[in-house]
């Protein structure tokens, strides 16, 4: 769907320590495979890393109230039947939103999909001014090995945070799609071949590129930058640099090898990186590319503004 008049107004993000792969925790061979020299890991909760993200993203925005917050994560959020979203909000909105405030699962595509979805609102609804989308994951060592969760990734900690609205902002955000293909869940619980699962994948990724770059009326050239998840070196080359043929230069590999793979958060994280980076001019098209298990997958298309200094 193409977007007339959205623009992202604030982004933020907060990651932990940056541990070396060389401390010995991650066996060798996964470190050689992936290509990873270190890995964001933070004590603190969800919530609490995604409060921080939210506060710098509408600060930067000029703190509006926003109608509308969706908060996703990859893995747990908190204790069982409690809202993670609600105690993000209760911080940094109030205690009272005229509007929702609700997690979502999308797995690893949390950031993407809460763009299109909090984007699909605020097309609809001209009485919702703004809206805050939250992504975070931690992954303790006491429940999950961050070093083990996948042969192609090493996980991180961190949030990210952006506030979407009208009329005017830094980044415009063009178009977003998605799209769903459940059946890859099933071909992967039952064990069928990795290189299949990856070749029906980078279709997947491939589809809602293609139709989100046509619906912003862009070409993949076009794109400074392109942000898909932060896998390891192997399984990006696998994922979408060789189907989609992207230079590395352009995706923030290295960066990720840096972080790790911070589940729903490396887009909306890399997203907050080129901006304070100063690495964005005025007309530079950024792609984001959202992959979830499941398997889901979204496209976001943004072209950069003449507010983008006052962003950094």
């Amino acid at each position: 769907m193409r977007f007339a008049d959205l623009w992202v107004q604030g982004t933020g993000s907060t990651l932990g320590e940056l541990t070396p792969v060389a401390d010995g925790r991650c066996p060798s061979h996964r470190a050689e495979k992936t290509g990873i020299v270190s890995v964001s890991e933070s004590s603190r909760t969800p919530p609490e890393m995604s409060v921080d993200a939210a506060r710098t993203a509408l600060a930067q925005a000029g703190n509006p109230i926003p109608g509308l917050h969706l908060h996703a994560g990859a893995y747990i959020q908190g204790p069982d039947l409690s809202s993670a979203a609600c105690k993000i909000a209760g911080e940094v909105i109030g205690p009272e939103l005229a509007g929702l405030t609700m997690e979502i699962s999308a797995l690893s595509n949390g950031s993407v999909a809460g763009l299109e979805l909090a984007a699909s609102v605020l097309s609809g609804r001209p009485d919702v001014s703004c809206a805050l989308v939250t992504v975070a994951d931690q992954f303790p060592a006491s429940s999950i090995d961050r070093w083990n969760v996948d042969a192609g990734i090493v996980v991180g900690d961190g949030a990210a945070a952006a506030v979407l609205g009208r009329g005017q902002g830094h980044l415009q955000l063009l178009s977003a799609v998605s799209f769903s293909a459940p059946r890859l869940e099933a071909d992967r619980s039952a064990g069928h071949d990795r290189g299949s699962v990856l070749d029906k994948t980078a279709g997947g990724t491939r589809r809602v590129l293609e139709h989100a770059l046509a619906d912003a009326e862009c070409e993949l050239a076009d794109a400074r930058w392109i942000l898909p998840p932060f896998f390891g070196r192997d399984l990006a080359t696998k994922s979408y640099l060789a189907p989609l043929g992207l230079d590395p230069r352009r995706t923030l590999l290295e960066y990720g090898l840096r972080t790790g793979h911070v589940g729903a958060v490396d887009q909306l994280l890399g997203l907050d990186h080129v901006v304070r980076a100063g690495r964005l001019r005025t007309g530079d098209v950024i792609v984001l590319l959202g992959v979830g298990n499941g398997f889901t997958f979204s496209c976001a298309v943004l072209r950069v503004g003449e507010r983008l200094k006052n962003a950094r």
